[in-house]
């Protein structure tokens, strides 16, 4: 029987596999796109690598090409500087020398300009001692940039032939996780850059695309069954996946800060936080926290627990943390808070975990398969948390947790598609056997009538011989009779009357539930 029920499962499975295949190919061309845009030769010079310098100290000197800066530290860009530092909240000057041939110094050859794809916080940059831009505020550390990409424009009056000194005065707020953080570091023509940039935001969107999918195509499967408990919450999950596609991509903070340079004052009515760095990050967290407990939800009544005070409890903490993102605009409290979060999650995923192992023993297909999607998803949420929290396992790779989440949730949407199409089928095979029953009861009151229409005929016989005045009986014996047999006649005629009835009922229900 299991054999049987695994055959179908992957049957189903590669079904699936079949219909994702467009989407996840379009992933993939997106992806591999990037790499088919070339720059013009000698125009994209690669920065990373572990020739970079760094001094814990702040000081305007620090920006001038000729100033001496043999006595700094080397440090690996892009990396987390608490690998360095340990936990240090700061500012920090990064300097690199830069080697400029002339493909890049002609202004014949258009323009160039600085890519840094992560700096944690805030920015300024300066090439051979000329500011080329910044993000972010120094000493406001309610005005951050975390997670945006630099796109400096270098004057070509700034750059020389030769050696070039280029600095980067970082503001890290958060001790953990600050500095050049992670991936490229290159300099570019600016329309490669924005290519590049532009390519990346579709994939992040594409991504989107697919969570909301499969929101809506489980929203609509809750009202065909007008079941919501499992695959309710999952919709809901899939939705806060897609919400936090859509925030954390450059486009979210492009439109804000559209609409914020329009004079739109909205976000300063609605919520605290009027910056729209805040905003974005707001909707941010609340995608998170969503997410989070959309999860457990989902996960408890999957596998048929009940909510227990346990689940209040951690219902209402993530309201509580998220009140938080509301009532203030501290982005350090923000992140505070959410990390007490995180340490109360971690042990809902653990309890998820050990419940599917458990399950998996058991020898079901389904539970190994949510077994290793839910793996996937922990183990990518650990690694970005030992990522962000500056140990060196991690420090030097990407953060993963979009791509665990989103293979995570197109594994489970494959079990709950398959275990809908099981559910089909049960009921289908019910719904047979209900009709199959109810063709042989009807058979059987047929057979029944039959047999009953030759007595009850002899019945009226034998009481019309019984009644009939010249049959030489005694008076009081034939009245006797008369009335005996002229009560059964009557019974045996309501019998017939119900039996008929029984059926006429039987066959118009037949007509009624006759499946189209």
């Amino acid at each position: 029987m299991n054999a049987a029920r695994n055959a179908i499962g992957n049957a189903v499975r590669l079904r699936i596999v079949r219909g994702l295949a467009p989407a996840l190919l379009s992933l993939l061309a997106i992806g591999g796109a990037g790499g088919c845009i070339e720059s013009q030769p000698g125009r994209h010079l690669d920065l990373s690598g572990d020739d970079w310098k760094i001094h814990f100290e702040d000081s305007s000197r620090f920006r001038a090409p000729d100033y001496d800066d043999r006595g700094w530290a080397k440090i690996a860009v892009p990396s987390n500087w608490a690998l360095f530092r340990g936990h240090y909240a700061g500012v920090a000057w990064y300097r690199k020398s830069v080697r400029v041939d002339s493909s890049l110094i002609d202004p014949a050859n258009g323009p160039v300009a600085l890519y840094i794809q992560t700096v944690l916080d805030s920015d300024e940059t300066y090439w051979n001692g000329v500011p080329i831009g910044g993000m972010g505020e120094i000493d406001d550390f309610r005005s951050h940039a975390y997670g945006r990409p630099r796109v400096y424009r270098i004057p070509h009056e700034a750059l020389q032939p030769g050696v070039n000194v280029l600095a980067v005065r970082v503001r890290g707020f958060f001790a953990g996780d600050a500095g050049i953080r992670s991936g490229e570091v290159y300099i570019d023509d600016p329309l490669a850059i924005e290519a590049r940039i532009v390519l990346a935001e579709q994939l992040q969107l594409l991504m989107a695309f697919i969570f909301a999918t499969m929101a809506v195509v489980f929203f609509a499967s809750c009202v065909y069954t007008r079941s919501w408990q499992i695959r309710g919450w999952f919709a809901v999950g899939s939705w806060a996946a897609g919400w936090i596609q859509f925030w954390t991509s450059p486009l979210a903070y492009d439109w804000l800060e559209s609409l914020d340079a329009a004079g739109w004052s909205g976000l300063s009515l609605l919520l605290t936080p009027a910056e729209p760095f805040a905003f974005v990050k707001m909707m941010d967290y609340g995608g998170h926290y969503l997410l989070g407990i959309s999860g457990i939800a989902f996960w408890t009544a999957y596998l048929r627990m009940r909510n227990t005070p346990l689940h209040v409890i951690y219902y209402s903490f993530s309201l509580l943390m998220y009140s938080g993102c509301v009532i203030s605009d501290d982005l350090l409290l923000w992140n505070t808070l959410f990390d007490y979060w995180f340490a109360v999650t971690a042990p809902a995923m653990l309890w998820i975990v050990l419940s599917l192992i458990l399950r998996a023993r058991a020898g079901e297909s389904r539970w190994r398969w949510l077994l290793i999607s839910f793996s996937v998803m922990s183990a990518a949420a650990a690694h970005d948390w030992f990522f962000h929290n500056g140990f060196a396992l991690a420090s030097y790779s990407a953060p993963l947790l979009h791509a665990g989440l989103l293979a995570h949730q197109i594994m489970v949407a494959m079990q709950l598609t398959w275990d809908f199409r099981r559910d089909s089928e049960r009921s289908d095979a019910e719904f047979q056997r209900l009709w199959s029953l109810r063709l042989r009861n009807q058979q059987f009151l047929q057979a029944l009538l039959g047999r009953l229409r030759g007595p009850v005929d002899e019945i009226d016989v034998i009481s019309s011989e019984l009644a009939h005045p010249n049959l030489g009986v005694p008076h009081g014996s034939v009245a006797g009779h008369r009335r005996a047999t002229i009560e059964l006649n009557r019974l045996g005629r309501d019998s017939l009357d119900h039996l008929a009835q029984i059926e006429s009922h039987s066959e118009d229900a037949q007509h009624r539930t006759r499946p189209a």
